[in-house]
């Protein structure tokens, strides 16, 4: 069958960058057999051109992009599929069709799934979202500077412990220094989601999170700081002073000891880089934060082709079609590590497919009993974390807050009416 091309993801990370505007790849077919789909991962055009080659004779996708996917379900764009993150909130679920009596029809067993992941898109005793892929958080370091790792996982605590250990103090500055969440505002963002304070998106009152659990996770950190670091201010002058460099090479260097990653991130840098590196999944008490923007995938209601809609829904939850698309990703060399540019909703692919085609994830599969997927979020979270929530954050430690993260998200929401 023709494969897909690599200008293809090039093409789209490009116009996606340009400013997300609408992009359409259009075919001439009569409605019925044409599946509009809207998403925001370009991997998922490479993968509706795989099922173009091998469903000729049926049915066909047509790819639309959209910065965000929820904007899908608008009559504007008449969707019949949608894939994205974020689209699993009290708002937009219902705007999907109901999955349960066709997965009964279809006999789909949705044991498949990884059971919490799949909760996220239930709601008043309906499925409405199927999950399709996560990312995780990761603790990267160089096995010659960080010795004896147990496990496939590593605790924060341990990752402080160790951190007090390594450091080093110069005459005027440090020198050395193990970690510290203050390096990065999203390293301070999941420090505090491992300290269990959850964002959560209640209908008609936007984002809440435990104002007390929150002020508990922030004293520890600085308190961590103090007692490991002496301050902020010494963290910054650290920052300042050596973090430049990549990452990757200040860990060779043994400047520092440990840094965080996503694993979409690390995994997609270039074997150079990576291969003198080991990693662990960052937990704490035994639960590993599976990360924000976990990918769903829905079938709208009024969409023109639910017949070649519900295909190619049920051709991409398939592990032979993960497998093969997998295969043809990496076969092309395309810069996206797993399935849809992470870990596959289906535990089986990761458990038995993941350390077929990665080597270096064998032995470090996650077991679900450990992952915590996050509660549900409004369709602007990633918007308002970045502009709200992660600078609060950096300002609470190094500017000296007076107002509380409530001030600033309601300041955020009053500038962005949604």
């Amino acid at each position: 069958m023709p494969r897909p091309r690599i200008y293809l993801l090039i093409l789209i990370a490009i116009l996606l960058a340009a400013g997300g505007a609408a992009l359409y790849f259009v075919s001439f077919r009569p409605a019925g057999d044409t599946v509009r789909l809207v998403t925001n991962v370009p991997e998922i055009a490479v993968y509706a051109e795989v099922y173009n080659a091998s469903h000729s004779q049926e049915y066909r996708v047509e790819v639309i992009y959209l910065e965000q996917p929820v904007e899908g379900l608008s009559h504007e764009y008449q969707a019949d599929l949608i894939i994205g993150n974020f689209l699993n909130n009290e708002e937009h679920l219902t705007s999907f069709r109901p999955l349960d009596s066709l997965f009964t029809k279809r006999d789909f067993d949705t044991g498949v799934f990884y059971q919490k992941a799949l909760k996220e898109g239930f709601h008043e005793e309906s499925q409405y979202l199927v999950p399709l892929a996560f990312d995780l958080m990761l603790a990267a370091f160089s096995p010659e500077q960080a010795k004896d790792v147990q496990s496939i996982m590593l605790s924060y605590k341990e990752i402080r412990s160790r951190s007090a250990e390594f450091k080093r103090e110069g005459e005027e500055h440090i020198t050395r220094m193990g970690f510290s969440p203050l390096w990065k505002q999203e390293h301070l963002f999941h420090t505090v989601r491992l300290k269990g304070v959850d964002f959560v998106d209640t209908a008609g009152q936007g984002v809440r999170w435990d104002e007390n659990k929150l002020e508990q996770a922030l004293s520890e950190i600085r308190n961590e700081c103090e007692n490991i670091h002496r301050d902020p201010a010494t963290v910054r002058d650290f920052t300042d002073r050596y973090l430049y460099d990549p990452s990757y090479k200040l860990l060779r260097q043994g400047r520092i000891l440990f840094d965080w990653w996503r694993s979409d991130d690390f995994f997609e840098l270039p074997d150079q880089y990576r291969r003198d590196l080991d990693f662990r999944w960052i937990h704490s008490e035994d639960t590993i934060p599976v990360l924000e923007d976990v990918l769903f995938m829905g079938l709208t209601r009024n969409g023109d082709a639910p017949k070649a809609a519900e295909d190619f829904f049920f051709w991409l939850l398939k592990p032979e079609t993960q497998t093969l698309l997998m295969e043809d990703s990496r076969s092309k060399q395309l810069k996206s590590f797993g399935f849809a540019g992470g870990f596959s909703s289906l535990r089986l692919v990761n458990e038995q497919v993941f350390p077929r085609l990665y080597p270096y994830m064998v032995g470090h599969i996650p077991p679900e009993r450990n992952l915590d997927f996050p509660a549900q979020l409004p369709a602007y979270w990633e918007k308002l974390k970045e502009n709200a929530v992660l600078p609060w954050l950096k300002d609470y430690f190094f500017q000296g807050n007076t107002a509380g993260l409530s001030d600033r998200v309601s300041t955020w929401m009053r500038q962005n009416p949604q």
